[in-house]
C-alpha cells in the first residue's frame, strides 16, 4: 500500500523552506552554486563534506530552474512522508536529478512561491512522481484532483476551447454568407 501524506503539512514544509535556499533574481549561476552549496551545509541538509563536495561537482552541470529548484527539492524531500526506507544520499541519487529536471520544466521556482495553487499543483506532482497518496483521497481522487490542477492540462483545455469558439464563429459567418446568397435581392 502507498505511503500517505498530508497536503497541510507539505505545505507548511515548503512554506518553512529557508529563503536563503532560493536564489536571489540578480545571482549568476556560479555564484548561485557557491552559496547554495554552502548554504545546504548550513541548514543540516548535506551535512558531511564528502557529500557537499559530490553536491558541488554536479552543480556546474546545473543551470537556470534546474539549479533554482536544488536546494527547494533537497528541502521539500526532507519532509518525513518522503524519508521512507534507506536511500543513498538525495544528491547522488539519479532519481533526484530527474525530479529537479522535471520541476524545473513545469514549475518556475517564484510561482510556487507565490501562487498557492501553484503550490498545490507543485505538491501534489512531486507526491505522485514518489508514489504517495494524500490523506483522506483515493489514488484516483488524488490523480483526478491534480489533473484538474494542472497547468499543462489547464492550457489544453483553453486551447481547445479557443479552437472550439473559433469554429463556431467561422460555421457562423459562412452561415450569414449562404444565406445573404439565397436571398433574393
Amino acid at each position: 500500500m502507498p505511503e500517505m501524506a498530508a497536503l497541510k503539512a507539505l505545505l507548511k514544509h515548503l512554506q518553512a523552506c529557508p529563503a536563503a535556499l532560493f536564489r536571489p533574481q540578480a545571482m549568476s549561476d556560479s555564484d548561485w552554486q557557491n552559496h547554495l552549496a554552502a548554504q545546504l551545509t548550513k541548514q543540516g541538509i548535506v551535512p558531511q563534506a564528502k557529500a557537499r563536495k559530490q553536491l558541488q561537482k554536479q552543480l556546474p552541470s546545473c543551470t537556470g530552474n534546474l539549479l533554482d529548484w536544488i536546494g527547494p527539492l533537497l528541502w521539500l524531500l526532507k519532509a518525513p512522508c518522503f524519508q521512507t526506507g534507506p536511500k543513498p544520499p538525495l544528491h547522488e541519487n539519479q532519481e533526484f536529478i530527474q525530479l529537479a529536471e522535471s520541476l524545473a520544466s513545469f514549475f518556475p521556482v517564484r510561482q510556487i512561491l507565490l501562487n498557492p495553487q501553484r503550490a498545490e499543483e507543485c505538491l501534489r506532482w512531486l507526491c505522485a512522481q514518489k508514489g504517495l497518496i494524500l490523506e483522506g483521497e483515493s489514488p484516483e481522487e488524488s490523480a483526478r484532483i491534480l489533473n484538474y490542477l494542472s497547468s499543462p492540462h489547464r492550457a489544453h483545455l483553453y486551447q481547445a476551447r479557443t479552437q472550439y469558439l473559433q469554429r463556431q464563429e467561422a460555421i457562423r459567418r459562412a452561415e450569414q454568407r449562404l444565406a445573404q446568397l439565397e436571398s433574393p435581392d
